[in-house]
């Protein structure tokens, strides 16, 4: 199975109003760029307002915030994405694993979507700006530092006196160790930085609180570019570093006390106890943020960014570190670059008409269909007929249902939940799989072509073996179903409990959540309805089909009974394996006789005519295929 992820970019070399039309799936056409109308979102910033919500506006509202998370402001294909880089936002259903950003970014630099896209081949980083606003509202507004914008004194989003040195300790702890994993080698880590911003400067600055590096009265400092707290990474991201890049992010970083999980815990204090774990005295660092990210093309960065050495002549540094080429700091300029660069849009709907690469191939302009994409799309999963599930909207709203429902920055525990909840309903699926075929304890797995395996199980070689497979099969699939349909609607109902119970900062993130959701949920009740009895049937044949197919099944030689079963013939609705098929999954009362399924030779009768079975494996293709035919090249 051959996974087209959908990239929409615009080729302005080109006259043509769109110039290629991408998909995720080569027989599955999706994620139109036509519809991109080519303007950067702050353009278009007059008609995004928060009237309704009420959620103050960080002012100032300069880049890379552009008045805070709860907008969505975006420039020049930057992305929004919550989970970062190394944590799952999408999940296969059959094994269990998630796809995270790096599995997608990897995929995407080998060429398994395409050998012309921008990037394809290189080096690929994952540039991300994350924001951390302090707390929105203080009521006594004598415990923060004064703060005024153009001579007007300012109620929201002033800095408490009493986290400020702490904050400043933080920022200083996560660069250095950031920094010290470039020094010592990590491939996975090109830039790491901290960026107080301006209006954090400066409130440091009148409590006479300084960094490693030295003064926030600094100009460069106190008058940045940046106003806002940022944390900086530059990630480098390839096949072979994959796995050792989400063990670093996951385990060493956020995980670790020697990570990032002191700075965690001040902004949320549920993680434990220790020397330096120490919780914030003011709640809600981190409201109205956001993780904002591009990727791009490792040598379209502004090499000064690649591996940047400090004034002790290597890589460590602390926050707020000045850039000698140019007198300001790193964060600032690197905000300057990050801006300039124009992101590959891998997720598709790009929010800009900036050039990606002047020099894309013109090959790529009108790429046709390769001869042979029937044969690349292959599987013995066959794809729905409604294509929503595999469109870009439907993985942009997999994105957003569930997440940033609670308020503090660091806060994981629902998109914890949410992992844990169908990670351990699907795992228990498989394990009822491996048990109905008589492979109890064994490791459930779906290998490339779509075909479901216990641990090193023998394929079935008899008609009741093959039928106790297909019967394991459907009931794997109701299983799945229940467990998607379940954690769908905990999500639902978690975005609209935390929609109705929240403050204005999180009235907004809850909105985008619902909306998601009931996105999602609408597209699957499409899918679910395009499952019609003649599309029961085609999958059913090409489920047979696919085990005489040697470019699936390299056993194929061993599957010869199978037509002795009443399932040989060429597919049309004569042949034994099309009314085989009806019978089988759903007993039409058009079929003419019953197919009774024997075993050669002894006369024994076995036949499936419930009901239930009908509808066991229509739900259980629905779960099934929705996933599988997205995710399963990827793991």
């Amino acid at each position: 199975m051959n996974l087209k992820l959908s990239l929409a970019f615009l080729l302005p070399t080109v006259a043509l109003s769109c110039p290629i039309y991408n998909k995720l799936l080569e027989d599955l056409p999706i994620g139109n760029p036509c519809l991109a109308d080519g303007k950067n979102d702050e353009e278009k910033k007059s008609q995004r307002t928060l009237q309704d919500q009420e959620v103050p506006e960080l002012i100032p509202n300069t880049g890379p915030d552009y008045g805070g998370g709860a907008l969505m402001v975006l420039k020049n294909n930057s992305l929004f994405h919550p989970q970062g880089i190394a944590r799952p936002f999408y999940r296969d259903p059959q094994t269990g694993e998630g796809v995270a950003m790096a599995d997608l970014i990897a995929h995407y630099t080998s060429g398994a979507y395409g050998e012309s896209f921008p990037g394809v081949g290189k080096d690929l980083c994952y540039f991300t700006f994350q924001s951390l606003p302090p707390p929105t509202y203080i009521e006594d507004q004598s415990e923060v530092v004064p703060r005024t914008v153009d001579g007007v004194p300012q109620t929201f989003y002033n800095f408490p006196k009493s986290d400020m040195e702490r904050y400043m300790y933080l920022g200083d702890l996560a660069v250095t160790r950031m920094t010290t994993q470039i020094e010592q080698g990590n491939p996975n880590i090109l830039f790491g930085g901290c960026s107080s911003g301006s209006e954090a400067s400066k409130a440091l600055c009148a409590m006479n609180i300084s960094g490693t590096e030295g003064s926030q009265c600094d100009d460069a400092r106190s008058n940045s570019e940046v106003a806002w707290s940022q944390a900086i990474v530059i990630f480098k991201v390839d096949p072979e570093n994959l796995d050792s890049l989400k063990t670093f992010v996951i385990d060493e970083w956020h995980g670790s006390v020697y990570g990032h999980l002191p700075n965690k815990h001040w902004a949320y204090p549920v993680f434990g106890e220790g020397e330096d774990l120490i919780a914030s005295n003011y709640f809600g660092w981190g409201n109205n943020g956001g993780l904002r990210a591009k990727l791009v093309q490792c040598d379209k960065i502004d090499p000064k960014f690649i591996k940047p050495k400090g004034v002790n002549g290597n890589t460590v540094m602390g926050a707020d570190a000045i850039d000698p080429s140019t007198g300001r700091t790193y964060g600032e300029e690197a905000y300057k670059e990050w801006d300039r660069l124009c992101g590959i849009p891998i997720l598709g709907n790009p929010n800009s008409d900036c050039v990606i690469d002047a020099d894309i191939p013109e090959s790529a302009v009108e790429e046709e269909e390769p001869d042979n994409a029937e044969a690349e799309t292959k599987s013995a999963l066959l794809h729905f007929d409604e294509k929503c599930i595999y469109s870009n909207e439907y993985i942009d709203k997999s994105r957003a249902c569930g997440t940033k429902l609670t308020a503090a920055w660091g806060d994981s525990t629902k998109l914890d939940m949410f992992e844990k909840e169908l990670n351990e309903l699907t795992a228990q699926c498989g394990v009822e799989f491996c048990d109905d075929r008589g492979y109890s304890g064994e490791q459930f797995f779906i290998d490339p072509s779509g075909f479901l395996h216990c641990g090193a199980d023998e394929a079935p070689s008899e008609c009741n073996g093959g039928i106790t497979y297909m019967t394991a099969l459907r009931d794997y699939g109701t299983c799945v179903l229940s467990a998607m349909e379940k954690v769908s609607t905990t999500k639902k109902e978690a975005s609209a409990q935390a929609l109705s119970e929240s403050d204005a900062v999180l009235s907004t993130d809850a909105e985008r959540s619902l909306e998601s959701c009931e996105s999602m949920i609408e597209c699957e009740a499409k899918v679910a309805s395009s499952i019609t009895d003649e599309w029961s049937i085609k999958f059913c044949m090409n489920f047979f089909s696919a085990l005489k197919d040697p470019d699936l099944n390299p056993d194929y030689d061993q599957f010869g009974w199978v037509a002795d079963c009443g399932f040989g013939g060429d597919g049309t609705p004569e042949s034994d394996v099309y009314k085989s098929c009806a019978d089988l999954f759903i007993n039409d009362a058009d079929v003419e006789e019953d197919v009774a399924v024997d075993e050669p030779g002894t006369g024994d009768e076995e036949t499936s005519s419930s009901s239930s079975f009908v509808y066991s494996m229509v739900v259980n293709t629905f779960s099934v295929l929705a996933f599988s035919a997205m995710l399963l090249s990827i793991n």
